[in-house]
């Protein structure tokens, strides 16, 4: 079999003029884990069409090209939206059987595929091995390849019909390394706040979020029940990574690192045992932190933690249903800088509850905590999040028309407090610059001589970001429709 994984762009384009890219291009390592999994019996290609900028019309090109017998199409691959473009490119795809890799959300994946009829089967739960299942059913029985194979969703008669549940996998350790020979190593970067030394490489210790957060979208797509690999087997792969690739730190894309305290003091206890030569970033609930702890993640290398802090605001938390107090960011933030380690923090502009009042408190308490970085998002709801389907009486969801790209793409939210979409984006402008553009900040920054390629860096990305997209985007946004309802599909479940 001839399989074709596409991690496609979150917006479609026809000419290479108009298409979107990123800055910063994550490694997509939830499809090449996909893909690891199946190379072994089916001839594999992985296509980042979002990392490499590529338009409607190449993307097809490859597609021809290679000419697969299924497409899977993975939107949600880091924290993207692009469902949109994986339906529109879906309409164009001939000769070849074409399914999403979504969700954990078995409702998601059918409620799309009834309004699309060019999306023939979608694979819920872990993927890696109901794909392996897939393939396998392909070649032995082509002409009702879907019947029996748990975790799919098909169509039959015109009908949607989901399979039942595959059961998750227990040991992740029995996954091979993602394939990252399948990609084009030297087009991934981390932004400069995250690359202390580069060359930087992507790892993952688990899947799952046990928490209720309701904007996130990772909760949904990757489940609630969190697992996580043993400390040896990440070890060998930093290793591998550093030999093959010549990684000199490995960011942990993980939400919630520290989630299992043992877990992390076994593993930098190994870490400082082994001595594997590399730094290493992570990211993290500050509720999930203390003093001993990050005294031994900072010994085993650990050099920088984001934390997903979102506001200051109390009410605001309590809404967004954080499950966290204001008293305790103040405390992890104090007790990470102590223990030597660098802070990141992950902030919302638009989050329900919230005035631009509220942001500019927000910077304002940043500043005196000295956090060392501070990237500010737009709240953006996701169809499946809690946001997105529960948000009467704490704002309304725009569906942009005009608007090209968010940070995260999707549907921007407008919390009460806001006019509009324009005023939320010119707050967060405004919070870029009164963080970043203060003399002392400045200074403190260009004195480190050892980082001055990161800041130089830093401030590319920060000057086109703040003067260059954020006035585009208020500058093309002119209009807000509602958000248009799907139509009902009958569905039928397997037993």
């Amino acid at each position: 079999m001839k399989v074709m994984l596409i991690c496609p762009p979150n917006v479609l384009e026809d000419k290479i003029e108009e298409r979107v890219g990123l800055d910063t291009k994550y490694m997509p390592l939830d499809t090449a884990y996909i893909a690891a999994a199946i190379e072994d019996e089916n001839q594999v290609k992985l296509l980042d069409a979002l990392a490499l900028c590529l338009t409607k019309n190449e993307i097809l090109k490859e597609i021809e090209d290679f000419n697969p017998d299924i497409v899977c199409l993975v939107p949600f691959d880091r924290c993207r939206w692009g469902l949109d473009s994986s339906i529109e490119l879906s309409k164009h795809i001939k000769n070849a059987k074409v399914g999403f890799v979504l969700s954990y959300i078995d409702d998601l994946m059918m409620r799309w595929m009834g309004d699309n009829d060019t999306i023939h089967f979608s694979i819920y739960g872990d993927p890696e091995l109901v794909l392996k299942d897939l393939c396998r059913n392909f070649k032995a029985n082509p002409e009702n390849p879907y019947e029996g194979v748990k975790g799919v969703i098909y169509r039959r008669d015109g009908k949607i019909v989901q399979n039942p549940p595959k059961e998750l996998i227990k040991d992740l350790d029995e996954l091979p390394q993602p394939a990252r020979h399948l990609l084009k190593i030297k087009n991934y970067a981390r932004l400069p706040h995250e690359a202390i030394k580069t060359p930087v490489v992507d790892m993952l210790i688990s899947r799952g979020c046990p928490y209720r957060c309701s904007f996130c979208l990772l909760n949904v797509v990757g489940g609630r029940r969190r697992r996580v690999r043993s400390p040896q087997k990440v070890l060998q792969e930093m290793l591998d990574v550093k030999l093959r690739y010549g990684a000199k730190q490995v960011h942990f894309g993980d939400l919630i690192f520290t989630m299992d305290r043992q877990w992390v003091m076994d593993f930098s206890k190994l870490l400082q045992k082994e001595k594997p030569g590399l730094i290493w970033s992570c990211q993290t609930r500050v509720d999930r932190v203390d003093p001993k702890l990050l005294t031994e993640m900072k010994k085993a290398g650990c050099a920088s933690i984001l934390y997903g802090l979102e506001t200051f605001d109390q009410k605001c938390l309590d809404l967004m249903k954080k499950d966290l107090k204001v008293e305790r960011i103040y405390a992890g933030i104090k007790e990470t800088k102590d223990a030597g380690i660098e802070v990141r923090s992950s902030m919302m502009i638009g989050c329900p509850g919230e005035t631009p009042e509220i942001v500019r408190n927000t910077v304002k308490k940043l500043i005196e905590l000295d956090v060392d970085f501070a990237q500010f998002h737009t709240a953006v709801a996701f169809p499946g999040t809690e946001l997105h389907d529960n948000s009467e009486g704490l704002g309304k969801i725009m569906v942009e028309r005009t608007m090209k790209k968010y940070d995260l793409s999707g549907k921007l939210f407008i919390p009460n407090g806001y006019t509009d979409a324009n005023e939320i984006l010119a707050m967060q402008k405004e919070a870029y610059r009164k963080f970043y553009l203060r003399p002392s900040y400045v200074f403190k920054r260009i004195s480190k001589i050892s980082q001055f390629k990161r800041n130089l860096e830093g401030v590319r990305i920060f000057w086109n970001m703040v003067f260059n997209d954020i006035n585009r985007y208020i500058r093309i946004n002119k209009e807000e429709q509602a958000i248009p309802k799907r139509a009902e599909v009958e569905h039928i479940k397997v037993q």
